[in-house]
């Protein structure tokens, strides 16, 4: 006989008798061979009998139920199947003495769980919940724990998977914005979506940044096979440099991750030193990336030959890239724009009259490019324009 636990199939304390659970445990059972035994600790069910989900799995033959002291319950259960003339005798029922007791941790979960089911509510038919209303710091795992336990107590009630938290107004430190990352990501993986939403863009560019690089720490091996399948030779982006600092910040980053120079690079590949791989760029100084019209327009007809290049050589363990992992010092992006605002001014003479227009950023780029017949990869450049546009139109 397969013994399963309950609790594995579906994370709640109570089975209501207009629940939907029944059908996830029908869906559990239904590759399992010979008899199979649902075990219910640490679940309470009321008046099952009521569902007809669950009399569908009593007809089951093959399935046999363990309750605990619920003496009661289970007479109640054998009487329904005497009574639809089937199989008896697959309900046991084990007192357990010593009742089970909580741990503190358990308790602090359970109050704060309550509290978050009694807050949500269905808003534009997602299930949202103001974290406002329950705390104003989150510095314990408890509280997101508890926020998963919710979520799943909910969706095995009534099938819903889209989820909303508004955080706007509670401040949560690192470590629980990894936990809330993580916790996305699992739900994820179960077809539940768990949105957050806070006018506190930090905390939202953090939590976005920990699910996609997560929290494992990656090997020299690991960072460069994912940068190689990443990001090809002549591949145009934004490298972005980070000032020293004795600290990091908990995505590794020095300096808080603040920017204090952003340029566009150009990545040339791979060199070894020593058994480090660092990755090559050019990367072009701002104040002299223009096109030659914009260049000569606003320094009073100065003529610019090239741009001005700065040849970079990064160790591996050094630079981050894209959404996939976060580096010390260093990290490459692709050019995609977010903000309409970002949008830069390019002036060219046309009729004898100067016009300025704005353009993308990796329009900007682009056309610099173009203009000085510098080799990169146009068919990745193209893509971050569409990108670009796409995004800010859906913005």
């Amino acid at each position: 006989m397969t013994i399963m636990q309950v609790k594995d199939i579906i994370n709640v304390d109570t089975i209501s008798r207009s629940t939907t659970a029944w059908g996830s445990i029908i869906k559990a059972i239904e590759g399992v061979e010979g008899d199979v035994q649902l075990d219910f600790r640490g679940i309470q069910l009321i008046e099952p009998w009521m569902n007809e989900e669950f009399k569908q799995l009593m007809k089951d033959g093959r399935v046999y139920l363990k309750v605990y002291t619920a003496e009661e319950l289970k007479t109640t259960i054998e009487l329904m199947l005497a009574l639809g003339n089937l199989k008896t005798g697959r309900v046991e029922n084990e007192d357990i003495l010593s009742p089970y007791v909580m741990s503190p941790k358990e308790k602090q979960v359970k109050m704060i769980k309550a509290n978050i089911l009694r807050e949500m509510g269905m808003v534009d038919n997602v299930m949202t919940i103001d974290f406002s209303h329950i705390v104003s710091y989150i510095t314990e795992s408890v509280t997101i724990e508890a926020l998963r336990q919710a979520v799943c107590e909910i969706h095995s009630e009534n099938g819903c998977k889209h989820f909303k938290v508004l955080l706007s107004g509670v401040s949560a430190t690192d470590p629980m914005l990894i936990k809330m990352a993580e916790t996305i990501n699992s739900l994820n993986e179960e077809g539940i979506t768990l949105e957050i939403d806070s006018n506190d863009e930090d905390a939202i560019g953090k939590i976005i940044t920990f699910q996609c690089v997560g929290s494992k720490k990656l090997t020299i091996q690991e960072r460069y096979d994912i940068f190689k399948d990443t990001i090809k030779p002549r591949t145009v982006g934004m490298l972005t440099k980070y000032e020293r600092s004795g600290r990091l910040d908990s995505l590794g980053r020095m300096g808080d991750g603040k920017p204090i120079i952003c340029r566009p690079a150009i990545f040339d590949g791979f060199v070894k030193h020593g058994r480090m791989p660092f990755a090559k760029f050019t990367s072009f100084a701002l104040k002299t990336f223009y096109t030659r019209q914009d260049y000569y327009l606003d320094n009073d007809g100065a003529v610019l030959k090239r741009p001005k290049t700065i040849a970079v050589e990064i160790p591996i363990s050094d630079i981050g890239i894209c959404d996939k992992f976060t580096g010390r010092e260093f990290h490459f992006n692709m050019p995609v724009q977010l903000d309409k605002d970002d949008s830069l001014t390019i002036s060219k003479i046309n009729d004898n009259k100067i016009e300025t227009k704005k353009v993308l950023l990796p329009e900007f780029i682009k056309m610099v490019l173009d203009d000085y017949n510098i080799e990169y990869d146009e068919s990745a450049l193209l893509d971050a324009i569409v990108e670009t546009k796409r995004l800010l139109k859906e913005n």
